[in-house]
């Protein structure tokens, strides 16, 4: 993400769209009641004409107030909603409704009555994360694979790949034909995502021999990714197998680089510590608000998915939380909702704090 006007004494900010990261966060920086202007296409039907077509399609700068904000993971795009309270074409009036369907390349003014400081911090984030790594995963056995990106949005999920290879002992010339073609496909969508979004290492799991076999595929017939190949061992090519990629202590080294291997291990810690009934934990907004209060927080996690669906009220009282745990020399990490720490923190109500001493109410 690019910052491309910043003017907080009007209450606005203008931002680039450069990826699918920053789409993510966009949707956890646009709330219910904010003003997004943006330019857009919007098919435009002139009153005087009898014509049963649908319309002229032009493109005009429109400015909503927001009502419903959606992200559309798997079509790459942000789509907001709201009433039309600017417009550069009379013919689409003021209050009715519109949809931007935002993409990469698209730019977007935020207006906010109120910035909270978590949101400029996911700004700046965002600016930073357009440095960061990506990772492509591939789970893959004898008769399927699935191949996924990792990165600081979250981790998605591209297709299923079908194998349906026979076993060795049975091995034929069509098993080969099958092997290679099965290989192939997984070649050509890995080639897409490192096309579009640069990553920085290639990881090939499963279990057996296939993912070797798949490796050596890729080294000879796409040599410029060699360097970038790191292979490991899961039980199965499937999600599963690339949620087994995250808790391994073999390729945890190549996971330092995201914020999911920072989540993982707070949300690890924290969870040792229920296990063994310490008391230097803490869960629950009124319970950890007691424990900010007392200066007792070493590290606050905060669910992100909270700060966005929460009501405006609610979204105060979380913000001057996390500014009094900063005042309170805490640290905060706002945990991703589809990383698998995320999901764990949402069974646990959404926030935790690991404290400094022992603390008994």
């Amino acid at each position: 993400m690019r910052i491309l006007r910043r003017d907080l004494a009007h209450g606005q900010i203008k931002v680039a769209v450069d990826s699918t990261e920053d789409l993510w966060h966009l949707y956890n920086i646009l709330f219910v009641g904010d003003q997004v202007y943006a330019k857009s296409f919007r098919r435009i039907k002139q009153e005087d004409t009898n014509r049963p077509d649908k319309g002229e399609r032009r493109k005009i700068s429109l400015g909503i107030k927001v009502e419903d904000v959606n992200f559309h993971e798997f079509s790459d795009a942000l789509r907001v909603k709201g009433t039309i309270i600017e417009s550069s074409d009379e013919n689409c009036p003021l209050g009715s409704y519109h949809t931007f369907n935002f993409t990469q390349g698209d730019a977007v003014r935020i207006v906010k009555e109120n910035w909270p400081r978590y949101t400029l911090k996911r700004i700046d984030r965002a600016v930073q994360d357009t440095l960061h790594p990506r990772l492509v995963i591939v789970a893959i056995e004898a008769d399927k694979a699935q191949v996924s990106l990792l990165s600081n949005a979250g981790i998605r999920h591209g297709p299923v790949f079908d194998g349906n290879l026979p076993g060795k002992r049975y091995k034929t010339k069509n098993r080969d034909k099958l092997a290679e073609k099965f290989f192939h496909e997984i070649a050509t969508y890995i080639s897409t995502l490192v096309n579009t979004d640069n990553p920085q290492k290639i990881i090939i799991v499963g279990p057996g021999q296939t993912h070797e076999y798949f490796t050596k595929y890729l080294k000879t017939t796409q040599e410029k990714w060699s360097s970038l190949i790191i292979q490991g061992h899961v039980s199965s090519g499937t999600v599963q197998g690339v949620y087994e990629v995250l808790k391994s202590e073999t390729l945890k080294k190549e996971l330092e680089v995201l914020d999911i291997q920072h989540e993982t291990d707070l949300m690890n810690e924290f969870l040792k510590r229920v296990g063994k009934n310490q008391t230097n934990i803490m869960y629950g907004f009124e319970e950890v608000f007691k424990a900010v209060k007392l200066g007792a927080v070493e590290h606050l996690l905060l669910l992100e998915e909270l700060l966005r669906a929460s009501e405006l009220a609610r979204r105060k009282d979380l913000d001057k939380l996390l500014l009094m745990t900063e005042r309170n020399q805490g640290k905060i990490t706002i945990v991703n909702s589809n990383h698998p720490s995320g999901k764990q923190l949402k069974a646990l109500g959404g926030i935790v704090a690991l404290l400094r001493y022992n603390l008994t109410y």
